[in-house]
């Protein structure tokens, strides 16, 4: 198990100028061999709004001069794929213990507006049910009702 040492913020620059974006990312620090010197996330590709294609080695992004883009090099990324799969006697997947970063990462879960009921799909089956909201009138529940 592998236990971060910490966290550091960086500004990560993508793309050459004048097509790049740049952002600040949050990465974790953790003590363990690996081939890549940093792993960008979906938090970071979504702080970038990338899109990423592995197959084609190349991710695109929006910057103010138009669409940048990242290309990879397919002989670097196949030695470095090389370099994860050996196995040198150690456990192949290195499970990295949850960090919380920052509190206000988790959304918020989105909560119904108002009350509302629960209809069963079948009669006498609790189990599996669809919700009304309390506050349609009581010829639109009747109608959304037998309709559902």
């Amino acid at each position: 198990m592998v236990h971060p040492l910490g966290s550091i913020d960086l500004s990560v620059v993508a793309g050459t100028a004048p097509r790049q974006t740049q952002v600040e990312m949050t990465f974790l620090i953790v003590d363990t061999p690996s081939p890549y010197s940093a792993i960008i996330g979906r938090p970071g590709l979504n702080l970038m709004e990338a899109i990423v294609s592995t197959r084609h080695l190349l991710m695109k992004f929006p910057t103010s001069f138009g669409v940048g883009e990242a290309r990879g090099d397919q002989q670097v990324a196949r030695q470095c794929y090389e370099t994860a799969i050996i196995d040198k006697g150690k456990e192949k997947v290195i499970p990295i213990v949850n960090m919380e970063l920052r509190g206000d990462l988790e959304p918020e879960r989105p909560q119904p507006v108002e009350d509302v009921i629960q209809v069963p799909l079948e009669e006498g089956n609790t189990e599996r049910v669809f919700q009304v909201g309390s506050q349609l009138g009581e010829v639109e529940n009747e109608e959304l009702i037998t309709f559902l």
